[in-house]
């Protein structure tokens, strides 16, 4: 471990002797006694110190090719269609009826698998997995895929109302005919007009009165007030015309009804206004004009002609509007209530709606729609909104082969429900700033295609099930991916057109939807497997006692990569080393055995540059591993201090020997179809290190649970304070470790300083039993850590 009192007054020549002070000595000093006590207590017995997650990973994907061509699988730790730093985990090849399996390890704060498939054309699809369980399977495989349905060729296939439309085809008989040009006061009952009338008719007396108009009416009067039970019916051929606006007032069930072949207003301008301050209704069947439309308590509108109006207001939650043929205006302004639409109808600016229903069950197309207070937009066909849609606290169904397009969304907290092969389309910029979920439902995939998207963090979006997200240009991609959104079950992400989704064509959906296409090919073998992914070992060399626990004195970080064949076999692997620090002054060899790997089964090792002399590590002359081992031993060197340069204590002491960091880069060859990937995942590279610099029945320092190779000093075990015997390997009787391997290039504490000192979290971490503080080794104390 650390240098005995000798060896100190020889170090003071390069260092005070005030940065000694209080180190522990070697194991091999005669007159040194190690501390027998534990600096950690309270560590659960269950606790296996592991810093990774590991889980076996099954992935099935969308062979659209019928097993012809590879399909590339990938395993990343966040998106890689939109993160530049997301790391592979893992990389290599399937297609039908073969799929991809390998053992994923992770650092226990990355709760989430983000698995890439490439199809033969080049098309990368993301899907995410959450590691909950030891196994989980990634499908990516859908009859949505391919599969073209039969769909409706009526934009009204969906029609839903129930509603029934009068029919008024004659004059009762008891109807009086008003004739003269002049003013008209009823006192209630029946009257026609025949032929022309130009003039007013006042209504005194509380309504109960019914107009027909069978030629043409044109009004004189500066207001129209219909009151309780007043009808004015306009029949096939009639005209009625006003310059003013008309009132409902009184106790309601006033009515305006244009029949098919009637007109209402169409000869004068359309600056008259429909006010209604009861219950009442509009049913429109031939061809009505007028400015503003203003529908409170329980008054409705039915069209089932040509209507068009500047703008339309509703205010109350019994309010009821029904489209079922054409229906324009230039504004609406919708609180609560229910909008229908059954055909085509079109709104030039703004749709306003806050509490509101609206159902499209045609074709609806505005400027914008702006929705809030749990408003409900119901699309069974086709909607679409030129420029922007916002939407706060509102929810949207889209029913299958619908369409719902916009050129720009601004939405929180929205809940969109997708049934399959529907599409949610916004063609330029869609802005998240609160929480979201875009869900699909039933057995095939709908589409959500968002070409450039931004997300606010802590307001995740959830693109859940039965769902393909398009998404080309994601500003938060360089972030951590579920900070801001979340794939969740059967949903995936690409870049625009390669979702691989077909949607067919059909009057709702114009011309469906036609995903990238391109001509397929193999990958090229082997396939090279760079990780990125680092892991820092640090080790104790006073096993079986206790040290100072500064876990400083190896300290090696590695970095691992492969290559793959057709059968996601392994030829290759290649570890590249960095040698970092020596926290002792005695000479420390350092090892890699491959647990899953039998000595047998490799065919070559070697290095650039030579790191090992041969002192410790007798090399077998065929398999270049080390001799007399069943599994694969890889030496790294057998004298770390003269690999790197130095003597003494290197790299741990402020002010003390500094020397750059070494590499070495290891290639390990396989014999053909032996190596599997999970065979080399991080949690079966054995790391340890040989502390008395013997060739056999030598003392060896490994991770908690881990073997020891054949060529361990047995007697060893259960000595000191370690407390190995059966499935307990190199654990202390306090359950404390003597080596670690942590997921990062990894800043260690300073020499003679407790890694409890230098990270605040690690005690935490190490007592809960690894459940809290799971990224404890990102949040050093500074001025305790070697720099």
């Amino acid at each position: 471990m650390k240098t005995t009192t000798k060896k100190m007054m020889a170090l003071a020549a390069i260092t005070s002797a005030v940065l000694l002070t209080g180190c522990q000595k070697d194991l091999y000093d005669p007159n040194y006694v190690a501390s027998k006590d534990a600096p950690i207590t309270g560590i659960p017995s269950d606790f296996n110190w592991s810093t990774i997650s590991s889980v076996n990973l099954t992935v099935n994907v969308d062979d659209q090719y019928n097993g012809k061509y590879y399909y590339v699988v990938e395993v990343y730790d966040n998106n890689p269609l939109y993160s530049s730093d997301a790391k592979l985990l893992a990389k290599g090849v399937a297609k039908n009826g073969q799929a991809y399996t390998s053992l994923i390890s992770v650092p226990q704060d990355v709760t989430t698998l983000y698995i890439c498939q490439t199809n033969p054309i080049g098309c990368k699809e993301v899907k995410a997995i959450t590691i909950s369980a030891e196994n989980a399977t990634c499908n990516f495989g859908s009859s949505a895929s391919t599969k073209s349905v039969a769909v409706s060729t009526r934009a009204i296939a969906y029609r839903t109302t129930s509603y029934t439309y009068p029919s008024y085809t004659t004059v009762p008989s008891n109807a009086v005919e008003i004739k003269s040009s002049s003013t008209v006061t009823s006192t209630g009952g029946v009257f026609v007009i025949r032929n022309n009338y130009e003039g007013s008719i006042d209504f005194p007396g509380g309504g109960n009165t019914t107009i027909y108009v069978e030629g043409k009416w044109a009004n004189t009067a500066s207001q129209i007030t219909l009151q309780s039970n007043t009808n004015i019916i306009v029949l096939n051929g009639g005209e009625f015309s006003t310059k003013s606006s008309i009132k409902i007032t009184g106790n309601g069930n006033a009515t305006i009804v244009v029949m098919p072949g009637g007109k209402f207003n169409t000869t004068e301008s359309k600056n008259i206004d429909i006010n209604f301050n009861t219950n009442g209704e509009i049913i429109n069947q031939g061809t009505f004009v007028m400015q503003d439309l203003n529908l409170p308590s329980q008054a409705s509108l039915h069209n089932n002609g040509t209507i068009s109006m500047a703008k339309l207001t509703i205010n109350s939650s019994t309010n009821a509007v029904v489209n079922d043929n054409l229906m324009s205006a230039s504004e609406m302004s919708l609180t609560n209530g229910t909008l229908v639409n059954n055909d085509v109808m079109t709104v030039s600016g703004k749709i306003s709606a806050n509490g509101t229903t609206i159902q499209n069950n045609g074709n609806l197309t505005a400027d914008e729609l702006s929705t809030l207070g749990q408003a409900n937009i119901i699309n069974n066909c086709k909607l679409s909104l030129a420029n922007k849609f916002t939407s706060y606290d509102s929810n949207l169904s889209l029913a299958s082969n619908s369409l719902f397009q916009s050129k720009d969304m601004d939405a929180a907290r929205i809940n969109v429900e997708l049934k399959g092969l529907s599409i949610f389309n916004i063609s330029n910029s869609a802005s998240f700033k609160g929480a979201g979920t875009f869900k699909g439902l039933g057995s095939e995939f709908a589409l959500v295609k968002l070409d450039k998207v931004s997300f606010t963090k802590d307001n995740q979006v959830h693109f859940t099930d039965y769902v393909k997200v398009e998404i080309d240009d994601n500003s938060e991609g360089s972030k951590k991916a579920s900070d801001y959104y979340y794939i969740e079950g059967v949903a995936t992400m690409s870049k625009v057109g390669e979702s691989g989704l077909t949607i067919p064509a059909s009057n709702c959906n114009g011309n469906g939807y036609t995903p990238k296409s391109g001509t397929p090919s193999a990958p090229t073998f082997p396939i090279a497997v760079k990780t990125n992914s680092y892991y820092t070992y640090l080790m104790e060399d006073l096993w079986p006692n206790y040290g100072d626990y500064d876990m400083n004195d190896l300290v090696a970080t590695i970095s691992p990569s492969y290559t793959v064949n057709e059968y996601n076999k392994v030829k290759t692997l290649t570890i590249d080393v960095n040698l970092r620090a020596i926290g002792a002054s005695k000479q420390l060899a350092a090892a890699l055995q491959l647990d899953n790997v039998l000595a047998k089964n490799v065919s070559n090792v070697t290095y650039t540059p030579t790191s090992t002399n041969g002192s410790v590590f007798v090399i077998d002359n065929t398999t270049k591993v080390e001799s007399g081992q069943t599994q694969a031993v890889i030496p790294l060197f057998d004298d770390a201090h003269s690999y790197l340069g130095s003597t003494g204590i290197t790299n741990t002491v402020e002010g003390g020997s500094k020397v750059p960091a070494k590499s070495v880069s290891i290639v390990i060859t396989f014999n053909d179809n032996t190596v599997t990937p999970s065979d080399i995942a991080i949690n079966k590279l054995n790391f340890f290190i040989v502390t008395d610099k013997q060739k056999t029945n030598r003392t060896e320092v490994h991770l908690a649970g881990y073997n020891a190779t054949d060529k361990v000093n047995k007697s060893l075990f259960g000595t000191g304070v370690d407390n190995s015997n059966g499935t307990i390997k190199y654990l202390s009787k306090d359950n404390l470790v003597w080596g670690m391997m942590i997921p990062t290039i990894f800043n260690f504490p300073l020499e003679n300083t407790d890694i409890t000192k230098a990270y605040p979290y690690f005690k935490t971490w190490a007592v809960s039993g690894g459940t809290t503080n799971t990224d404890w080794y990102t949040n050093p104390n500074s001025q305790y850590i070697f720099k």
